[in-house]
């Protein structure tokens, strides 16, 4: 709508014309002049009087418009004024004339009513004389009122014009705004939705932490289940060191037979030696002994064969005791290692002891400065509430997050007090791990004891067999199987001293792999500790940005009544509301920066799960390998006890053949007895002495096989010991 259809529409002012105005006046005549006055009446007049006041007061603020448009309607007013003083009266212009023009519209449509008036009532009170030239006049005034009308149109269409113009560029300037709070409350709605996404991952990385802390918790309950089957093994390997020292007597009672052997076997030897001045007397039966020595010498070659085999044999044994000497070297060297592991251990658990009071130091100072922040943001919610009455529900908003924060901060307190209880728990497993550490090294320096005593055995039995091999020529048969059996024990001696190796070296490596899952353990407490500082970090960040945006409304708001105000106040708030954009901008691009960290975080806690679960799986294929050791322990121990009630039965044997010994003694010695008789009786002495010497012969053989039978019992043994060791490397490995 334009001013001036505004103006007329309220004030309820119609244009003036002639015909109304000549109605409303009346004619004077005077005497002299033949002229008309038109005097209006007194309510016209204070009409006009109170739109000219209306129009000083509009005038005011539409200077700047009406200004350009002044020169024209003055050059009326003046042309309508000459007109009006050569008809009018003196009296009737100073009346008019005294009016003050308020708005040059309003005076020109005046005078123009005036000038019409004057006119009109001339032509009906005039004669015919003047009524040319008051039709000229009235000619030239309706051209001039013409004239005027265009003008006014004219500028009606230019005020309508420019008011359009006007108009059109506040709707567009109000299209802008309302686009730019659209704009602005759309990214409202999407930090909204932002921070509801970032709340709720971040109560998915919470629950993601509690799994984690729900599997160190089942890991830690793992390690204490391994602790546990140590202990079992340790009390299996002391049962078998028991075991091996049960052996060991045996061994020791099986020495103090032998020697009782060889005392029997020295008294057999005198015994030969007078049986062979028995032979040198005898010499006449050589002739039919012949076949039989012939046949004692392919056997004695065979006993030289298998002498030498066994030379080589107890040469290879000795290398393997050499070799045992330096796995034990190693062992120890090992243990030394190990050792030096356990101090930096210590040294690093001191580090972290420290760098866990430094933090919990710098946690309390966090949640010092999280309380003054909390007692700045009551004063702040304290100066809102004075300030205003609208901001209620957005303070208990804000009281509802502070109560969020302070349980938050309660949660992080009990945490980090449940992580100093599995702190010093770690410290109470790596003491346990020490005395375990300690108690497997003494168990070390006892194997290499025993070692050593069984080194040192073992020269003394080879002492022995030398000896028994210079003295006990003639006897090559006993002295090779007590030499097997001995070399039969040696082997499943050096067997279980190898299972202990092997044993120690497992439980070793099982210290090791408890060391490395400590090590992953305490890996992992700091990378909770920092994933709790982050958390923290990113919570005084959301806090801060929940406030900017706080802030931020409550500076819009202010920026919405200031643009009802005014445009200056407008523009100023849009310059304010692209800074706080940049600002939510610049947040976002934060966000979604965290939003990654937080991802990648993920994915190094998920990696940190395969890795937990392959140590998981590694330890049960340990102990499954445990198992099965102590299972091939229980079976040696059926076999020894086996092998013990053969060395019963072989002993039984040889105490038989000691009996039949005892009695081809007294035979031999009846035997003399009868050869001292008279000489006739000796063809049936001959007859009678044939006999025995080939009974001897057979017995002898049979003797020589129940002896290789034996030998060979005893000597398969070991054979399947070795195939099942054998066997359980390859599924070892």
């Amino acid at each position: 709508m334009s001013l001036s259809e505004g103006f007329i529409k309220r004030k309820g002012i119609d244009v003036p014309r002639v015909n109304q105005e000549a109605q409303n006046c009346y004619k004077t005549f005077k005497l002299g002049r033949n002229s008309i006055v038109c005097r209006p009446k007194e309510d016209k007049l204070d009409e006009i009087k109170d739109v000219s006041k209306l129009g000083d007061s509009q005038s005011d603020g539409t200077k700047d418009i009406a200004k350009p448009d002044n020169p024209r309607l003055e050059g009326t007013q003046a042309e309508t004024t000459t007109t009006t003083e050569a008809r009018q009266p003196e009296s009737s212009l100073q009346s008019v004339q005294q009016q003050p023009p308020g708005n040059p519209l309003i005076g020109l449509l005046s005078t123009v009513a005036v000038a019409a008036s004057g006119v009109l009532g001339g032509l009906y009170g005039t004669s015919l004389q003047e009524k040319k030239a008051l039709q000229s006049i009235i000619s030239s005034m309706e051209s001039k009122l013409a004239e005027n009308e265009a003008a006014l149109s004219l500028m009606r269409e230019n005020y309508e014009k420019r008011l359009l113009d006007q108009q059109a560029a506040q709707k567009k300037q109000s299209m802008k705004f309302q686009e730019q709070e659209a704009s602005l409350s759309d990214q409202l709605a999407s930090a909204k939705k932002t921070l509801t996404s970032l709340s709720e991952e971040f109560r998915k990385e919470k629950k993601l932490a509690e799994e984690l802390r729900d599997e160190i918790q089942r890991l830690e309950s793992s390690i204490t289940q391994a602790g546990n089957d140590k202990g079992v093994l340790e009390t299996k390997l002391e049962e078998k060191l028991g075991e091996i020292s049960g052996l060991q007597e045996k061994i020791s009672l099986l020495s103090q037979e032998i020697d009782d052997k060889e005392k029997h076997i020295r008294e057999l030897s005198a015994s030969l030696s007078t049986k062979e001045v028995d032979y040198q007397k005898l010499s006449a039966f050589t002739n039919q002994t012949k076949s039989s020595l012939e046949l004692a010498n392919t056997k004695v070659q065979q006993l030289e064969e298998e002498l030498d085999r066994t030379k080589n044999a107890l040469a290879s044994k000795v290398s393997l005791i050499d070799s045992l000497n330096a796995k034990l070297e190693t062992l120890n060297s090992e243990k030394e290692e190990a050792d030096n592991k356990i101090n930096e251990l210590i040294q690093e658990y001191t580090d972290l002891k420290a760098a866990s009071e430094t933090r919990a130091s710098n946690d309390s100072k966090l949640l010092l400065e999280r309380d003054e922040q909390v007692k700045q943001l009551e004063e702040k919610l304290s100066v809102a509430l004075t300030e205003s009455s609208k901001d209620h529900e957005t303070i208990v908003e804000l009281n509802k997050e502070l109560d969020a924060t302070k349980v938050m901060l309660e949660n992080e307190l009990v945490a980090m007090e449940t992580l100093k209880e599995s702190i010093q728990s770690s410290e109470q497993a790596l003491k346990d791990s020490r005395n375990e550490v300690s108690k497997l090294s003494k168990e070390l320096e006892e194997a290499d004891k025993l070692n050593q005593n069984l080194a040192s055995q073992i020269s003394d039995l080879q002492d022995e067999f030398n000896e028994m091999q210079e003295g006990l020529t003639n006897k090559l048969e006993e002295a090779e199987s007590v030499s097997k059996v001995l070399s039969d024990e040696l082997a499943s001696v050096k067997e279980m001293v190898q299972k202990g190796e092997e044993e120690l070296e497992t439980t070793s490596s099982e210290l090791a792999s408890v060391v490395e899952a400590r090590d992953n353990l305490k890996k992992e407490l700091l990378d909770v500790y920092k994933n709790l500082e982050s958390t923290t970090h990113e919570l005084v960040e959301e806090r801060k940005t929940v406030s900017n945006l706080n802030r931020e409304l409550e500076a819009l708001a202010k920026q919405f009544q200031v643009d009802s105000e005014a445009r200056k106040a407008l523009e100023a708030d849009l310059d304010e509301a692209t800074k706080s954009l940049d600002e939510m901008n610049n947040s976002a691009l934060s966000l979604s920066k965290e939003l990654e960290s937080a991802h990648s975080r993920n994915d190094t806690l998920e990696a940190e799960k395969e890795m937990i679960s392959k140590a998981l799986a590694e330890q049960m294929k340990i102990t499954t390998e445990a198992q099965e050791n102590t299972e091939d322990a229980q079976n040696l121990i059926a076999r020894l006890q086996s092998e013990k009630e053969s060395f019963e039965l072989r002993s039984r044997h040889l105490e038989e053949e000691l009996a039949l010994a005892k009695g081809e003694i007294l035979r031999l010695r009846r035997q003399i007895s009868t050869n001292s008789s008279p000489k006739p009786r000796t063809p049936t002495t001959a007859r009678s002495r044939v006999p025995p010497e080939a009974n001897e012969a057979l017995k002898e053989q049979v003797v020589n096989d129940h002896n290789q039978k034996t030998s060979g019992v005893v000597a398969g043994t070991p054979q399947s010991v070795k195939r099942t060791v054998r066997r359980r490397k390859g599924g070892a490995s």
